[in-house]
C-alpha cells in the first residue's frame, strides 16, 4: 500500500484526449491519479494495474462491467486505501456523425442506445455506487460527471437522441447524488467541456482537451463548502433548462 499522503483520484475514459488531459492536470496538481481504459497499452504488463509514472497507475476498466468495477475498488483500495475523487469522463456518441442531423424517433437504433445509456449511465452509476461509501465514511469526496450542454431540456430534439437522452439522465443522477450526499463534505456536480478536438469533436472543434480539462478539474479540486448538484462549463454555472443564457459561455451549436 502506498501513497496515504496526497489525494487520490480515479478518470475513466483516459486512454486519449480530453481523460488523458484531465489525468495530466490533476498529477501537476500533485494527486495521484488513476487513469481508468478500457485496454491498458502494450508494454505495460499484463495486470489489470500497471505503474506508468510515480503519481500516475493504469487501470483496466470496462465501466459498463460491474464486475470490473467491483475489481476497481479492489485494486484502488488495497493500493492507496482510499479514492477522493471520481472523474466520470468515459462516454461515446454513436448516432448520426453529424451531430445536427435529426433521426427519426422510429429509426433510432436501440443496440446503439442500449450501448450509450450502458457507458454515459450506467458506468458512472456504477463507479459512484462502488465508491460513494468510502467518502461518505471519510466525509470527503469530490464526483465530476462529465455531461453535455446538449442535454438541456428546452435543447432537445431529434439530433443525437441517444446521445441527449444519456447525458440528460446523467445530469439527474447528479442531482440524486448530490442531494443524498448533502450534509457532508462531498461535492457532486455535472460539467460540460464544450466543443472539443478529441475523436468525438472532431479536428473542427474549438477547445483543446487541455483547455475543456480546466473546468473538469475545477470542480474535482473544489474547496469544502463548494457549491453542488449544479452543471458547469468552464466554471461558470450553466441552467438545467435554458439553452444559452446570456451569462454564459458561447460554445457551437454542435457539442455543447
Amino acid at each position: 500500500m502506498k501513497n496515504r499522503d496526497s489525494r487520490v483520484a480515479l478518470v475513466t475514459g483516459s486512454g486519449g484526449g480530453l481523460g488523458h488531459a484531465i489525468v495530466c492536470r490533476l498529477q501537476a496538481g500533485g494527486m495521484r491519479v488513476i487513469a481508468a481504459m478500457r485496454a491498458l497499452p502494450v508494454g505495460l504488463g499484463r495486470g489489470p494495474m500497471a505503474t506508468i509514472s510515480d503519481r500516475v497507475t493504469a487501470l483496466e476498466l470496462d465501466v459498463t462491467n460491474a464486475a470490473q468495477v467491483a475489481r476497481a475498488l479492489t485494486l484502488v483500495n488495497d493500493e492507496y486505501g482510499r479514492l477522493d475523487v471520481l472523474v466520470n469522463n468515459a462516454g461515446v456518441y454513436l448516432d448520426r456523425p453529424d451531430p445536427r442531423a435529426r433521426t427519426p424517433f422510429e429509426e433510432i437504433d436501440y443496440d446503439r442506445f442500449v450501448t450509450t445509456m450502458a457507458v454515459n449511465l450506467h458506468g458512472p452509476l456504477l463507479l459512484t455506487r462502488a465508491f460513494l461509501p468510502g467518502m461518505r465514511s471519510r466525509d470527503y469526496g469530490r464526483i465530476v460527471n462529465v455531461s453535455s450542454g446538449r442535454s438541456r431540456f428546452s435543447d432537445l430534439d431529434g439530433s443525437g437522441p441517444s446521445y441527449r437522452i444519456s447525458k440528460t439522465a446523467l445530469n439527474a443522477l447528479t442531482r440524486i447524488v448530490a442531494a443524498d450526499t448533502a450534509g457532508h463534505d462531498i461535492l457532486v456536480n455535472a460539467v460540460c467541456p464544450g466543443w472539443v478536438r478529441t475523436n468525438m469533436g472532431g479536428p473542427s472543434a474549438t477547445r483543446s482537451p487541455r483547455q475543456a480539462a480546466e473546468g473538469i478539474c475545477w470542480a474535482a479540486t473544489l474547496p469544502r463548502g463548494g457549491p453542488t448538484g449544479g452543471f458547469y462549463r468552464d466554471s461558470i454555472p450553466l441552467d438545467w433548462c435554458l439553452k444559452t443564457p446570456r451569462n454564459e459561455p458561447e460554445e457551437p451549436e454542435a457539442w455543447t
